[in-house]
């Protein structure tokens, strides 16, 4: 099934590991997730929010390169200081994508029962999937098209990894270097997320590529282009 917007009907369900597993989380009321699969009962989800960063410890363990080191565990925000979306236990791995002053953007997939899910109110398109939004639009209206779900077709030229002063990435971030929709629009970045890299690596420069993606930002730092977070390759 293609991933799709969703959002938690039941305050305070239990975001696990793996189906029936252990506990890792529990979501508030209408915390935005992406539904990747179910299986039965259950739907495989990927949550993904703001936590002081003060909270996050170094980690290698899994494959992620973070984890929640606060004694009592730390509260997930939609942003920075932004409303409270969850609570995530102590030991919690997670995927640091960014830092922004004291805080980090993290990403998380696990699993919640389906009957936890509903359809989502975002703005536009099917389950909130945008489709038709050109690249300069997201350049020129960065604000309105923060955290959007767009559906693309891209033309893929390489697999990169983020220097230093790409401030908005984290170090070392895979991403790919590709061009928008209307090749008038120029070039995009779409980051990678850990679970997506072995697919991204076999791709061949100038192919067609379908894409599932969320707005990290319209408009880049460095060269104000649009930066996106890879969702579903298809």
């Amino acid at each position: 099934m293609a991933a799709q917007l969703r959002e938690v009907v039941i305050d305070g369900e239990v975001f696990r590991r793996m189906a029936d597993g252990r506990r890792l989380a529990e979501l508030a009321l209408r915390t935005p997730v992406i539904l990747r699969r179910t299986e039965g009962i259950w739907a495989e989800v990927e949550i993904e929010g703001w936590v002081p960063s003060s909270s996050v410890a170094p980690s290698t363990r899994e494959g992620h390169n973070g984890v929640i080191a606060s004694r009592g565990g730390e509260r997930l925000r939609s942003g920075p200081a932004g409303s409270v979306t969850g609570l995530l236990l102590e030991g919690f791995l997670v995927d640091r994508l960014e830092e922004r002053g004291d805080w980090s953007r993290i990403r998380r997939s696990g699993w919640v029962r389906e009957a936890a899910l509903g359809a989502s109110d975002a703005a536009g398109g099917e389950a909130g999937i945008l489709a038709g939004v050109s690249a300069a639009a997201l350049s020129a209206n960065p604000d309105d098209y923060a955290g959007a779900t767009l559906q693309w077709t891209v033309r893929f030229l390489s697999l990169e990894r983020a220097e230093p002063e790409r401030i908005d990435f984290y170090e070392g971030e895979p991403f790919l270097l590709a061009r928008a929709p209307d090749p008038g629009d120029g070039l995009v970045y779409i980051a990678v997320p850990p679970d997506l890299l072995a697919a991204a690596e076999k791709l061949r420069p100038l192919q067609t590529l379908d894409v599932l993606v969320k707005v990290r930002t319209g408009r880049s730092a460095l060269l104000r282009v649009p930066i996106l977070d890879l969702l579903e390759l298809y």
